[in-house]
């Protein structure tokens, strides 16, 4: 709701009751907002003890206030399942392994995010102990959708984001290497 600094008053008139047909923003994204501009200003009332009619004066037809519009906040999870890699002493994610991500926060009309990320990796090398692979280093890229929203119009978290995996064991063939054994 717009408030008013109204000056210009004959003396004996004390304030203006002002109504309008809408506000905007000079821009839908965080970084270019700066302004935000009432238009359809029109007098509709003027109180005082001279008993001025709202057609004793004329107004701006809009004024404008410095504004700023504050990032969504946009986070996700990972999608994954069924991950996992044969045994291979090291706690690199599986070969091929991309994440996938489901998001919470989108403003209607957008409908997905990419990011980028900085690796992924096992909580650990070995059978028993891995449990999950950890994306680290998740940064927001781009927004899909019909706003031509901007990532900085978002503002993204968490930075790593894990799933449940496994590591299965590596097999092993054994062969007997004994030679001319006899009874």
């Amino acid at each position: 709701t717009p408030t008013y600094n109204v000056t210009g008053f004959v003396s004996g008139d004390t304030a203006a009751s002002i109504t309008n047909t809408g506000s905007a923003y000079n821009s839908a994204h965080v970084l270019a907002a700066n302004t935000l501009t009432v238009s359809g200003l029109a007098l509709s009332g003027i109180t005082g003890s001279n008993s001025s009619a709202a057609s004793d004066y004329s107004v701006n037809s809009s004024a404008n206030v410095a504004a700023t519009i504050t990032p969504a906040s946009l986070s996700a999870s990972l999608t994954n399942t069924g991950v996992t890699k044969v045994y291979d002493a090291s706690t690199a994610a599986p070969i091929g392994f991309t994440p996938t991500y489901s998001f919470s926060g989108l403003v209607s009309g957008d409908t997905s995010a990419t990011l980028t990320n900085t690796g992924s990796a096992y909580d650990s090398a070995h059978v028993a102990s891995a449990t999950q692979v950890t994306v680290s280093g998740i940064a927001l890229s781009s927004i899909t959708g019909s706003n031509s929203s901007l990532a900085s119009d978002y503002s993204y978290s968490p930075g790593s984001l894990s799933v449940s995996a496994t590591i299965t064991p590596a097999s092993l063939i054994a062969s007997l290497t004994n030679s001319g054994v006899t009874k």
